[in-house]
């Protein structure tokens, strides 16, 4: 490994190179509520099975159009450039990386965004709404009823947005400035932090050794390098068995 520094003796690991964690306590960030189970007549059963076969059958009809279209687009990069085979455009233009893709920083949106979702769910009145909206006639979102399922974000970013495009620059800074760093850290902790279900640190490390084989995959197609891979459990004997 390179070290970032050539003096003899031990050295600092580049920052790229280590572990990347925190010490903050994982808490749960998800509102689990048990839902009404529906039994189903046998023709209703029936019915549903049809319509997933209907629905299976246009998927790879409209699968197979898009993969002809790729392939056209592909054909016409070899007629342009002419220096590689099909095959060679055709994996140039799927393999996208999924690991290369960045997050976007925490801004005030962020913050005011998730801020009225969790007072709307949480069934909390607002003042600042009412006055928006006696001032701007503005329509806000109000609280959850009692007994009402939580609603998404998504659900209800249209109406939060116009609260927000109705707020000056200072009174959008004013609101959030004391949630940036709260949403940093629930952030990093939703990343980094220790798990304490045995069972969740099993699927989590299970689905990314599978990102990992798959980038691996794609690596030794390009490079023809051979890449070994494993793991190991430093805690074997506590953990239970999924």
């Amino acid at each position: 490994m390179t070290r970032t520094s050539q003096d003899a003796g031990p050295a600092r690991f580049s920052s790229r190179m280590r572990t990347a964690a925190t010490n903050k306590a994982r808490l749960p960030w998800r509102n689990r509520t048990k839902h009404k189970t529906y039994q189903r007549t046998s023709v209703e059963k029936k019915a549903l099975a049809e319509k997933r076969r209907n629905n299976k059958k246009s998927y790879h009809e409209a699968l197979a159009a898009a993969y002809a279209a790729v392939q056209e687009e592909a054909v016409k990069l070899k007629e342009q450039f002419g220096a590689h085979s099909v095959q060679y455009y055709m994996e140039e233009i799927m393999q996208q990386s999924r690991l290369t893709k960045h997050k976007r920083s925490v801004n005030s949106w962020n913050v005011y965004l998730r801020n009225e979702v969790k007072r709307i769910n949480d069934g909390e009145s607002d003042l600042l709404s009412l006055v928006l909206y006696i001032c701007t006639q503005i329509l806000v979102t109000v609280a959850r009823p009692s007994g009402e399922p939580r609603q998404k974000a998504s659900a209800l970013t249209g109406q939060i947005s116009a609260q927000w495009r109705s707020m000056s620059k200072e009174e959008q800074e004013a609101i959030t400035r004391d949630g940036c760093e709260d949403l940093k850290d629930h952030r990093e902790m939703k990343a980094v932090s220790t798990r304490t279900v045995p069972i969740h640190v099993f699927h989590d490390a299970r689905r990314t050794l599978e990102l990992l084989e798959k980038e691996v995959s794609h690596s030794h197609g390009e490079s023809q390098y051979v890449i070994k891979q494993s793991s190991a459990d430093p805690c074997c004997p506590c953990s239970d068995r999924p």
